[in-house]
C-alpha cells in the first residue's frame, strides 16, 4: 500500500460507511509483503491508529504475522487468527498485504478466482 493509498482510506471507508464511529473495520495482512512474519512499522499499523482515532473498531487478520501483531498492535485493536472470524460483522475490509493464495480471490482485482 503506498502512501497514497494509505492517507485516503480512512476518508474512503468515511465516504462509503459516513462515519467510523463503532464502525468494525478488518485489516487483512500487516506485514510489509506476503510471505514475511514482521508487522513492525507497516502501513497496516498506521492505517489501524488512523481509524480508531476516528472510532472504528480495528481487527487485524494476517496469516503468517498474525500472532507478532498482538505486540505491536494498539491495545484496543484485535487480531484474530481466523479470516472469517476477522471478516464476522465487519462493515468494511481493507486488504494490506497480497496474501492471494491464503484470501482465495486476487488482491489485483478484488474478485473470486
Amino acid at each position: 500500500m503506498n502512501r497514497a493509498q494509505r492517507e485516503g482510506a480512512p476518508e474512503k471507508l468515511q465516504s462509503e460507511l459516513h462515519t467510523l464511529r463503532n464502525r468494525k473495520i478488518t485489516l487483512l495482512g500487516l506485514s510489509f509483503k506476503p510471505n514475511t512474519d514482521d508487522p513492525r512499522g507497516t502501513p497496516g499499523l498506521e492505517l489501524a491508529q488512523t481509524l480508531m482515532r476516528l472510532g472504528a473498531r480495528v481487527v487485524a487478520y494476517d496469516p503468517v504475522a498474525g500472532k507478532r501483531t498482538v505486540r505491536v498492535l494498539p491495545v484496543s485493536a484485535s487480531t484474530v487468527l481466523d479470516p472469517y472470524e476477522a471478516l464476522r460483522g465487519a462493515h468494511a475490509a481493507v486488504v494490506l498485504t497480497g496474501w492471494q493464495q491464503r484470501y482465495g480471490f486476487s488482491t489485483s482485482t478484488g474478485t473470486p478466482p
